[in-house]
């Protein structure tokens, strides 16, 4: 079609019998083990996959057309903004690393991974369905306790190093990989999604709750959206199932209640570190207080931690701050890079919602929805398990579309 012969460029023809394409798929694991249990493979396995796609001979001037790639390094752009102000300071360079997992994911999904897309859905799906056994295992052993501890606002242990939220948008990520792997037989499939739902509410993270709500709707309202009919039936389906989990599910039910407690409960002249969401009320109050009042917006991306203890000492005296960056993206950006730094971020991030519509990808439009609303509450691509989470399933959402091989 013309849509795809858009996209396609010539090289020489790859296979997946090729020792860099096993090369690059037993790093694509690594990196998936790492996401679960260790910061160092996660680290690792992006520089060798640079050095991989460094000696494949790629087309660079072709590769650099795509709209994919241009749109990953832009945030090595945007860096610059929160760079020039402590260009001399090691955190500053900490975030750079953090946003060049970008390009390494855009570049590898359109060399190694259009061709041969399987192999990386089903590594996706697999790590994540074994990485479920760990938080069910714990659950079935501890089930009193940690009904207690949800009262208390806390979660379910997970890999991640207990990292609940960003695993909650992993599950959101591992629904979509799920509905687009179009090998899986149609009952292993609906079977599956209709698992992770549970799962979902089950583990009652918010933030995934909300990812949950709208993966369903966007997968309900375009036809060309992968499982398109299931998500139809789980969009009529899921306040009902919602009532259900209230009262069926005990992790649901506590969650509730805590989150209503907390609200009623907060008072700021008291020791906000008590109240889970009251502690991000508070630090997003004083991140706002510090671009707002004390102008220290643009400031840079190290100077983020001093100024927010700053304005969390002036607003709050009697108490001790307990994180040293603001629970939402654009206050983080703002304190970073300054207002218009921060409207170029938005710019960039919603960017693929809008090439989503215009191209009929819908898949597209539904993860970067997902992120955007995480970072309303987190600061998700600040850290390098959120932009992990960003980056690796957009590119796979955006090459999914491309049904021909484009190496």
């Amino acid at each position: 079609s013309i849509q795809q012969n858009k996209f396609r460029f010539t090289t020489k023809p790859t296979t997946l019998n090729g020792w860099k394409h096993k090369l690059f798929l037993f790093l694509f694991l690594q990196m998936m083990v790492g996401l679960m249990v260790s910061r160092a493979l996660l680290s690792v396995a992006p520089v060798l996959m640079v050095l991989v796609l460094i000696i494949s001979n790629a087309n660079i001037k072709s590769l650099l057309r795509q709209p994919v790639v241009v749109w990953s390094f832009a945030p090595l752009l945007l860096f610059i903004t929160g760079w020039y102000q402590a260009y001399n300071d090691v955190e500053t360079y900490d975030y750079l690393l953090t946003v060049a997992i970008y390009p390494v994911a855009a570049l590898a999904a359109i060399y190694f991974i259009t061709e041969h897309e399987k192999p990386y859905q089903y590594t996706w799906i697999i790590i994540g369905l074994l990485s479920i056994s760990y938080p069910l295992y714990n659950y079935i052993v501890h089930a009193a306790q940690i009904n207690i501890a949800y009262g208390q606002g806390q979660s379910l242990p997970t890999f991640m190093e207990g990292d609940h939220v960003r695993y909650g948008i992993f599950l959101n990520s591992l629904l979509l990989v799920v509905a687009c792997t179009k090998s899986l037989k149609p009952i292993v499939k609906n079977t599956l999604l209709l698992l992770l739902v549970l799962l979902i509410l089950f583990m009652a993270v918010r933030t995934a709750w909300v990812g949950l709500v709208i993966i369903i709707i966007v997968g309900a309202i375009s036809k060309n959206f992968p499982s398109y009919k299931i998500f139809r039936s789980l969009l009529l389906l899921f306040i009902p199932a919602f009532i259900i989990a209230c009262l069926a599910m005990p992790t649901v039910r506590k969650k509730i209640q805590y989150t209503l407690y907390d609200y009623q409960s907060y008072d700021p002249k008291k020791d906000v570190s008590n109240f889970s969401d009251g502690t991000r009320r508070s630090i997003n109050y004083a991140a706002w207080k510090s671009v707002t009042e004390d102008k220290k917006g643009g400031s840079g991306w190290a100077s983020i931690p001093i100024n927010l203890e700053a304005s969390f000492r002036k607003q709050f005296p009697a108490h001790t701050i307990t994180f040293y960056w603001p629970f939402n993206q654009w206050l983080f950006w703002w304190m970073g890079s300054g207002f218009t730094g921060m409207l170029l971020f938005t710019l960039w991030l919603l960017w693929p919602v809008w090439y989503g519509i215009k191209n009929n990808q819908y898949l597209l439009v539904a993860w970067t929805l997902v992120i955007f609303a995480s970072c309303l509450v987190e600061s998700t691509l600040s850290f390098q398990y959120g932009v992990f989470l960003h980056a690796w399933p957009l590119t796979l959402f955006w090459r999914h579309h491309q049904t021909k091989a484009i190496i």
